[in-house]
């Protein structure tokens, strides 16, 4: 099903003096497909996106039909094509050098630091590991031995990581918590990388409701 051939068509023009009207799709349309569907995690389809994949190659791959990219955009709530799903390596790679010169800038660039703290729980044998991540905002912290604000050490590029140390307390009923903490420093290369690939475990609709979404698409469309 072609998307667009779904929309209203309107007349446009870009200088109304000169009365140029254009018949255009009314690509401001908005309607509410199936609300029900994006809150029923049963239909969904887990799918990680490959580097050569894009919205119509996946709808190929698993829908039989390019032209149901759209419904891809749909389960993942995509309002810009383009940033919101993962970066081809190339194009991610290029949109970083136009940001900051070259890789090797963006490599050398601190974004930011982030905490990383893992809390492992032990109990009759059996342990849980939750991990916590973070940014680090202030750069000072306050001493109280001498009622006033120190710097922070950080780590750096060169100097990436600082290990904050682990606490352990054993409770009354034999469980054992042990808390790690770590501070990492982020390049802004890392950052956009780390950004890129969240953007890459993607979810699907069932192939059955394919056409049951096309059909109401259609018919709120032309309603």
């Amino acid at each position: 099903m072609y998307y667009f051939q779904q929309f209203d068509q309107i007349l446009y023009t870009f200088d109304e003096n000169l009365y140029d009207y254009k018949t255009v799709v009314d690509i401001f349309s908005r309607v509410d497909v199936i609300p029900a569907v994006l809150q029923n995690s049963l239909i969904y389809y887990p799918y990680s996106v490959k580097d050569s994949d894009d919205a119509t190659i996946i709808a190929f791959k698993y829908y039989g039909d390019s032209l149901r990219h759209w419904i891809v955009f749909f389960a993942n709530q995509v309002v810009d094509p383009y940033f919101d799903m993962p970066l081809k390596e190339a194009d991610l790679e290029n949109n970083i050098i136009l940001a900051y010169g070259s890789l090797e800038n963006a490599q050398a660039n601190l974004y930011q630091v982030v905490q990383y703290v893992n809390v492992t729980t032990t109990f009759g044998g059996t342990s849980n590991t939750i991990s916590y991540v973070s940014s680090i905002e202030d750069t000072y912290s306050y001493n109280f031995a001498t009622n006033a604000l120190e710097p922070i050490t950080l780590p750096s590029i060169e100097f990436p990581v600082i290990n904050k140390g682990s606490t352990t307390v054993t409770f009354p009923n034999g469980t054992v918590v042990t808390t790690d903490t770590q501070w990492v420093a982020q390049s802004a290369y890392d950052y956009l990388v780390a950004q890129n690939e969240s953007k890459r475990q993607i979810q699907l609709i069932d192939k059955q409701y394919a056409s049951t979404l096309e059909t109401e698409l259609t018919s709120l469309l032309s309603s």
